[in-house]
């Protein structure tokens, strides 16, 4: 079996704190998550992490404070940088913005053409920006997806757009998920830490 065309990475970066983590335990190095990832086994007893014949995809999540660590955790591990995308956080608007639309309609305050707009609006799904986390100079309502890459890797659809727009979940989108696999265009493919993904994707070390 060859070794997984798309990896995404999604350390729990809440560990590097100093002293007590959330959830009561120990905080960790940088060292520690690459040691980690470099001993994790496929049932196979071949390691996750390793150069597919036609190179390997690596996504690595960040928060905007954690970059710099993403950064030192990829060049631990032999990365190559190639590009990134940004999850903004919203929130669907959609059905408010539908039961408006049907109020301003029926008391005649919005024209034919305004209807029209608004319902193509809807259809493509309403949102606006969500404030997030407590913030850090800045509220926090994004994420970054480091990629990198083992090998020479060519993308098979350079149509996805760099900014993805989803609603605020503990999960990460699942539409980030299915553009991981249409960039990567075929293989196998696993995520190391964080929270389960799609069936499509084998999972270690989800419960760090």
């Amino acid at each position: 079996m060859t070794p997984y065309r798309v990896v995404v990475i999604d350390p729990p970066w809440h560990r590097l704190k100093k002293g007590k983590t959330p959830d009561g335990g120990p905080s960790l190095k940088v060292e520690d998550f690459v040691g980690d990832i470099a001993c994790i086994e496929d049932e196979h007893g071949r390691q996750v992490l390793q150069e597919h014949p036609r190179g390997t995809m690596v996504w690595v999540w960040a928060t905007p404070a954690h970059v710099p660590a993403c950064l030192e955790l990829a060049q631990h591990l032999s990365l190559t940088y190639v590009t990134q995308r940004v999850w903004v956080r919203t929130e669907n608007l959609t059905e408010r913005v539908t039961r408006l639309m049907g109020y301003a309609h029926g008391n005649k305050v919005l024209t034919a053409k305004e209807t029209d707009n608004l319902n193509r609006a809807i259809g493509r799904g309403v949102v606006t920006l969500q404030r997030y986390g407590f913030g850090h100079y800045v509220r926090t309502a994004h994420e970054h997806a480091l990629l990198f890459r083992m090998g020479r890797t060519k993308s098979a659809d350079r149509t996805t757009p760099s900014v993805l727009l989803a609603p605020h979940t503990d999960s990460r989108p699942m539409q980030f998920y299915d553009d991981c696999l249409a960039i990567a265009g075929e293989g196998r493919a696993a995520q190391i830490y964080g929270t389960p993904p799609p069936m499509e994707f084998d999972h270690y070390r989800g419960g760090l």
